[in-house]
């Protein structure tokens, strides 16, 4: 697992020879984020994709072990779209966020230099969707905005591997697979005429993860 490679050999016996004891590790890490849509999400999004980032830490359970627990936090952009109806350009934007407890392991084996894991994680999230109106014969925006934010539930499971680059960082590469409760947002219609319209459904989805690890 990372934590025994991102440590050298003479970290580990030069502590070693003063405690005895092997060094539990803490993993940190940054990724880019693309979300996919899926079930009713998707159909009312109309296929689109959602763009983001998050950042997460990990603590070894005991020096050793396989097994990581700790936090993640996300934060994706899901879509802005512009319909038009008698004159007025409505405007939507929404964006979703979530805060996870994780708990991640490392098989014992590798596969050359990649080496896979498994991750469940559970926690809140919210979804936000803010709307507004612009007059195109006057140019000016109509005092009307309304922002609707939703908080829910998410859990899941993600499948990944580490590839090590140099010193204690690695390559990270996950694809999860995300459920959730009921949330209302606010989507356009697929012709992009009319007014706003509000679903009430799960924002199930799943997510490929691009990024880096440090261990520590």
């Amino acid at each position: 697992m990372p934590s025994q490679k991102g440590i050298s050999q003479e970290e580990v016996e030069v502590y070693e020879e003063f405690t005895n004891e092997p060094i539990a590790a803490r993993l940190t890490g940054f990724n880019f984020n693309i979300l996919y849509p899926r079930s009713t999400f998707k159909r009312k999004l109309i296929d689109e994709t959602g763009i983001g980032g998050g950042a997460f830490l990990l603590w070894q359970v005991s020096p050793l072990s396989p097994h990581f627990l700790g936090f993640d936090i996300e934060f994706d952009h899901l879509f802005r779209d512009i319909g038009f109806n008698n004159g007025f350009e409505e405007r939507v934007n929404s964006g979703y966020v979530s805060l996870t407890a994780n708990w991640r392991v490392f098989p014992n084996f590798r596969l050359w230099i990649l080496e896979p894991y498994l991750e469940a994680f559970i926690g809140p999230n919210f979804i936000f969707t803010a709307t507004s109106i612009f007059d195109e014969n006057t140019g000016q925006n109509v005092d009307f905005e309304f922002d609707q934010t939703n908080f829910g539930f998410e859990y899941g499971i993600g499948f990944g591997i580490t590839i090590p680059m140099v010193n204690s960082w690695f390559f990270d590469f996950q694809f999860s697979l995300s459920s959730t409760s009921i949330a209302q947002y606010f989507v356009l219609p697929e012709s992009g005429i009319g007014g706003f319209e509000q679903v009430n459904s799960a924002t199930d989805h799943n997510k490929i993860k691009v990024g880096v690890i440090y261990v520590f």
